[in-house]
């Protein structure tokens, strides 16, 4: 748990630079575990998933449980953690509005209900690449055997 919980934090942090390099002000959630966003920035709900590819189907994935505030999100950014597999989107940053979000549902063999989200959809945009700093403490934080 620790190490999810300091992965997304890292995602967010990322995420909250990159506006404020930008100009936005930006308000994060207090409460990890809000259900509606992690920040507000310029007034649209901003969720942050900083995560491991699922290599094999070019997805970003992620429990059932998090779709509605995906889905109910202004914008959505996923960190793609890089992986031992050299994958096309390691290190990117991608933008899709919550709406516009393509997704299947998907059981894994040990049978939990995930949600695949595939990288390479129509509005799906690669907004930045994170530093190489940045690359090595997402791969340390992340849990995944991918990495």
């Amino acid at each position: 748990m620790y190490n999810i919980t300091t992965l997304g934090r890292a995602g967010e942090t990322i995420i909250f630079n990159y506006f404020v390099k930008n100009g936005k002000k930006v308000e994060v959630s207090v409460n990890q575990f809000d259900s509606q966003k992690d920040m507000v920035v310029e007034g649209k709900n901003i969720e942050v998933k900083t995560q491991v590819p699922f290599v094999t189907k070019d997805c970003f994935s992620f429990k059932r449980t998090q779709l509605k505030k995906c889905v109910s999100a202004d914008e959505v950014y996923f960190i793609s953690v890089p992986t031992k597999k050299n994958h096309f989107s390691e290190g990117k940053v991608y933008k899709i509005s919550g709406c516009d979000i393509e997704y299947k549902e998907y059981k894994t063999r040990d049978g939990r209900d995930m949600i695949l989200i595939p990288i390479k959809q129509e509005n799906m945009k690669m907004v930045f690449e994170v530093s190489e700093e940045e690359k090595e403490l997402l791969v340390k934080y992340s849990s995944s055997n991918w990495n």
